[in-house]
């Protein structure tokens, strides 16, 4: 199979004495022409058939180098399973024949999707709404719940304000690893927290703090 680079302005001879002239690949478009069939297009993958043509010009009229591989033949050869495939116009896709599988979750309403928003609230409960000083105490238990939120305010009624760390375990609250809050009941202080894990706070005001919120999922 010839292989060559036709050079800026270059135009070589190719003889085709068989049926078929095929582009093998082309680095570049360039021009296929003779008195009998004119001025064609040459490009990687385009097959000429030749009848009683026996000889073209391949002329580069670009302002670089073309690399050509080409092959003439007396059968049509075609190619598949091409390892790089160049695609030089827009491909537009009109429909898609094979079904396409998604794994996902949603709820329709009404013909139209519909967010999953929390239907279930449960407030902090009483025997935690307060915390001493220094104390760390299960907030909220673990909850393995669709859209669980954990939504907590710092409202304590003390003029300092109050300085709570929330965790998802009672070491990592105790030693301030989490989300911190600081408030009181003039300017409450508050966090949502979307988790299925404990809810452990840690008060280190000084003083004994007061919680409010509660825990939000849907059924």
């Amino acid at each position: 199979m010839p292989k060559f680079t036709l050079k800026v302005g270059e135009e070589r001879p190719v003889a085709t004495p068989k049926a078929y002239l095929n582009i093998l690949s082309a680095s570049a478009q360039f021009v296929v022409e003779s008195p009998e069939i004119g001025v064609l297009a040459g490009k990687a993958n385009k097959q000429f058939t030749m009848g009683e043509y026996r000889s073209v010009n391949f002329v580069n009229n670009t302002d670089a180098p073309i690399d050509i591989e080409y092959e003439v033949a007396n059968i049509i050869t075609t190619s598949s399973g091409e390892a790089n495939v160049n695609i030089q116009n827009e491909v537009v896709v009109k429909r898609i024949v094979e079904a396409i599988q998604v794994n996902a979750s949603a709820t329709v309403e009404d013909g139209k999707m519909a967010t999953n928003v929390s239907d279930i609230f449960l407030p902090v409960p009483d025997n935690r709404v307060t915390i001493s000083n220094g104390q760390t105490l299960e907030v909220f238990a673990a909850r393995p719940a669709l859209n669980r939120l954990v939504a907590l305010q710092l409202i304590t009624a003390h003029d300092d304000l109050s300085k709570i760390c929330m965790s998802n375990t009672q070491a990592n609250a105790a030693n301030k690893k989490g989300f911190f809050l600081q408030g009181n009941e003039d300017a409450p202080a508050g966090y949502e927290w979307q988790t299925e894990t404990s809810v452990w706070v840690h008060n280190y005001s000084g003083h004994s703090i007061t919680l409010a919120g509660g825990e939000m999922w849907r059924a």
